[in-house]
């Protein structure tokens, strides 16, 4: 029974990448940038197993900001320790 009402509680929670992709693939970073936070803010735990403070650092650095970016990506590395190996290339890449 519990199991049932775990698979309904992730069911009912909409994944946020398919919007975040759209908008990306229509040229509309302000929009998939947007997508990206506002799921970090609904939920930030389920955004994190997704890689989503990633994307953020991405199209932060996409708009040009790379302050921003450096900041997302180093916040992606604390929170999805696999993606470690690809914030700190980012990292890298932001330094130069």
């Amino acid at each position: 029974m519990i199991w049932l009402l775990a698979a309904l509680a992730i069911a009912a929670t909409p994944d946020p990448r398919p919007p975040i992709a759209e908008a990306l693939h229509r040229g509309d970073t302000a929009t998939a940038l947007a997508a990206a936070r506002a799921a970090l803010a609904a939920d930030p735990a389920g955004s994190a197993a997704l890689g989503l403070r990633f994307v953020e650092g991405v199209l932060l650095e996409a708009g040009g900001e790379a302050a921003a970016a450096a900041a997302a990506f180093a916040a992606a590395r604390a929170e999805t320790p696999a993606l470690a190996s690809w914030t700190d290339l980012r990292l890298a890449a932001l330094a130069f």
